[in-house]
């Protein structure tokens, strides 16, 4: 397992103060961009579709590609490197491109994965929808994916206001192959941020995110890897996976919005 390194890392700042973008103090910083990157976890053994992910500010940024691309360095071999993705399901249980490596091998990978988003501490946020109860639900129709995304959005909107409230994010959603599902969640960042209009006109519901959602491609995106490798382990935790529990309790102190859907008195 690769040892943590040995570095200031950034912390996540509050509000910075309603001075900034006044160029006669030079000691003002910036605002900061915020950036959460979001994925869903889906295994078919599983009775939940997890919605989750974590935010980063723009100056953490350079920390997770520093860990990420040395836990490849150090643990991955060297002819898999170039094309390596963390893809937590399909390389805990050794599926696809990692179906020739040893168990050993994907244990040190993902310990090593887990113990860097860990030490950089980024906030962490899921929704985890109940397949069952949610085809009996009101919402019964609608993609679970939709579903929990709404509500990670809630949270994101929520931690903002506590935390940052001066400061903007933009939200990155992994790529979904399905071109319906693509625009029904879309359509939700959509319906929930508000074009505006009208100088200091509303921006609805996401006061603290960017005007439009995006989706990135996971194999480019070490953000999108990290909100992999987190929606997978609470996903399991979820279900009661008990080998893999020990790594779900190393991010859990940094998880601040998770909801169950249904709530736990549906039915």
């Amino acid at each position: 397992m690769i040892k943590l390194p040995v570095f200031p890392l950034r912390s996540l700042h509050p509000n910075l103060g309603d001075n900034i973008g006044d160029s006669s103090n030079a000691n003002v910083r910036p605002y900061r961009m915020y950036i959460a990157y979001l994925d869903e976890s889906t295994p078919q053994e599983s009775k939940y579709h997890v919605v989750g992910g974590l935010l980063l500010h723009d100056g953490v940024f350079d920390d997770l590609e520093w860990c990420l691309s040395a836990v490849i360095e150090s643990c991955v071999p060297e002819g898999m490197r170039k094309t390596f993705e963390f893809h937590a399901s399909e390389l805990h249980n050794r599926r696809g491109l990692f179906k020739d490596m040893t168990q050993p091998q994907v244990k040190d990978i993902l310990e090593s994965c887990v113990g860097m988003i860990a030490n950089l501490a980024p906030p962490i946020f899921y929704a985890a929808i109940d397949n069952d109860k949610h085809k009996l639900s009101m919402f019964g129709n609608a993609p679970p994916v939709t579903v929990g995304f709404r509500d990670c959005l809630d949270g994101l909107e929520i931690w903002f206001e506590r935390n940052a409230s001066k400061e903007l994010g933009m939200v990155v959603f992994d790529n979904i192959d399905s071109k319906d599902v693509r625009m029904q969640v879309l359509t939700a960042y959509r319906e929930y941020r508000a074009r505006v209009t009208s100088a200091g006109g509303s921006r609805g519901k996401l006061k603290h995110l960017h005007d439009d959602l995006y989706f990135g491609d996971s194999a480019y995106s070490y953000g999108i890897q990290a909100a992999d490798v987190c929606a997978y382990l609470i996903n399991r935790h979820l279900n009661g996976r008990e080998n893999t529990e020990y790594l779900y309790e190393e991010l859990e102190p940094a998880i601040v919005h998770a909801k169950l859907i249904p709530d736990s008195n549906f039915g």
